[in-house]
């Protein structure tokens, strides 16, 4: 049996800039500051409490205690995501719904998430492109800030939910960051890496994950790797 994690952002789908329009609306609602801005804070392969608590300090912003201010924020952040959520902000990335179909056919696999997304927001962003029904749980940043810690409690849903102890390399991560790379050497597993993000396959190659691929538009190869 084989477990697939897979990142969202980047690896599923890409976005026309929801998540970070929802951000900025989030932490400009704190701090009724209409100026806020979030450029150079870098989103790719991190969690959501990283990210906000970068907007806040990016911004000038300074708190006494930020484990009450980011939790604050993320309620505004996935209250305004909500309001503003329309599939059309929302494209899939080439191959994505037919691989993700064929894997959901074989009887051998397991289908999971792995993201720095919250749970609520990251089903949403599934379901702006039909996929939600496809991943019946994962872990997310809702569950811990560092996704260094996501993977273990993914294995662990994973046994809670299907009653099968995946490990090593029946167990992969599939992502288009070097943080999708290192999270699957965490715990020693296999990791699949696509330059369909903000890294390309040079700056993923550095990493040396197990497999690189340009997208995962080849349904049979993947398939095949993964069988």
């Amino acid at each position: 049996m084989k477990l697939l994690l897979f990142d969202i952002d980047g690896t599923l789908l890409v976005s026309k800039g929801a998540g970070r329009k929802a951000m900025q609306a989030a932490v400009r609602k704190m701090t009724n500051k209409t100026d806020v801005s979030i450029e150079g804070v870098d989103f790719s392969g991190r969690t959501d409490p990283q990210i906000i608590k970068d907007v806040f300090v990016t911004n000038g912003f300074e708190a006494d205690d930020w484990e009450s201010w980011i939790a604050e924020a993320l309620e505004s952040y996935v209250e305004a995501f909500t309001e503003a959520f329309s599939p059309d902000q929302f494209i899939s990335l080439p191959g994505v719904h037919a691989l993700i179909e064929q894997l959901h056919a074989q009887p051998n696999v397991q289908l999971a998430i792995l993201t720095g997304n919250l749970e609520k927001t990251a089903y949403l962003k599934l379901k702006g492109i039909g996929l939600e029904s496809y991943f019946p749980f994962g872990a997310f940043a809702s569950d811990h800030a560092d996704r260094y810690q996501l993977p273990p409690i993914a294995v662990q849903r994973a046994l809670d939910h299907t009653g099968h102890q995946y490990e090593g390399k029946n167990v992969v991560i599939i992502g288009d960051t070097k943080h999708d790379i290192l999270c699957g050497r965490s715990i020693n597993v296999m990791s699949i890496a696509v330059s369909t993000g903000h890294y390309n396959a040079e700056d993923l190659h550095i990493h040396n994950p197990d497999v690189l691929l340009d997208d995962l538009s080849n349904t049979n190869e993947f398939v095949a790797l993964v069988g």
